[in-house]
């Protein structure tokens, strides 16, 4: 085979391809009237409005002097980020019925925060790399707020993806003394999986609610299953009603009569 005429045959640029689409766009914010959207992986994102008002958003990194040494610079961490936790195992309340709280802890000098606890920094600009919309799974709550669900809420994981919550601010929880010893859980090394605790301080406590009406798929399934006999039932008594075609005028019927009775037979 003679291959000279590729010698003038063009080739196009190369242009990046662009994706596929791989299914529905996730939304990752809840309804409106909602604070926080829970998926079952893991995941955990605010309402923009409860982010803003509690400044659970990444901010540039501040710079101050050390008061101890004026030629020392400081950095400090702005926002907050969440505790969560439950009432069967936190100490400082006694409740008969398990309920799901949520604390507002400053990132600032506290470790261990359930969610938004932090990401990294440009070192340059100080600038945050990400935003609470970009992260991903959080450990501490795939491992302890999501398993909760079915318990707190009958939440059935099999069937949903995510859940709202509602954080009722309206009942804030106030330590007296204004310290709070959180139930948290051994993430790493041979304690790994056991209850400890971590001390707050100049936090807000308030508890959870599941937002809304909850419906399950499997209600909306048989939902969709009985309305579905009841159209076969009212199909077969149609197909059963007697038509104009196959009813004759008795003597003492006027066609008026003929025509109610037709249409009673239909009601």
């Amino acid at each position: 085979m003679n291959l000279d005429f590729l010698r003038s045959v063009p080739v196009a640029a190369a242009v990046k391809a662009e994706r596929a689409s791989q299914g529905p766009t996730l939304v990752k914010t809840p309804v409106e009237g909602a604070d926080l959207r829970l998926f079952r992986n893991g995941r955990l994102y605010p309402s923009e409005a409860f982010a803003e008002k509690y400044s659970l958003n990444f901010y540039q990194l501040e710079e101050y002097v050390n008061p101890a040494n004026s030629e020392e610079m400081i950095t400090r961490v702005r926002g907050n980020g969440l505790d969560m936790f439950t009432s069967d195992d936190w100490s400082g309340i006694d409740l008969e019925t398990n309920v799901l709280f949520v604390g507002i802890t400053p990132r600032e000098g506290n470790l261990k925060l359930d969610a938004f606890g932090g990401t990294s920094y440009d070192k340059e600009t100080g600038a945050p790399k990400t935003t609470i919309y970009d992260m991903g799974k959080q450990t501490a709550i795939a491992e302890r707020v999501v398993p909760l669900m079915p318990e707190l809420f009958e939440v059935h994981w099999e069937e949903n993806r995510y859940v709202d919550l509602k954080i009722r601010t309206d009942i804030p929880i106030v330590s007296p003394n204004g310290v709070y010893h959180l139930p948290k859980v051994v993430q790493r090394g041979e304690d790994r999986g056991k209850p400890t605790y971590v001390r707050r301080e100049e936090i807000e406590v308030f508890p959870v609610e599941i937002f809304g009406e909850y419906v399950r798929i499997s209600d909306v399934a048989e939902d969709v299953a009985a309305k579905h006999d009841e159209a076969e039932v009212l199909n077969q008594e149609h197909e059963q009603a007697p038509t104009a075609q196959t009813m004759e005028l008795t003597p003492e019927q006027t066609v008026e009569d003929k025509a109610q009775e037709l249409r009673n037979s239909f009601a």
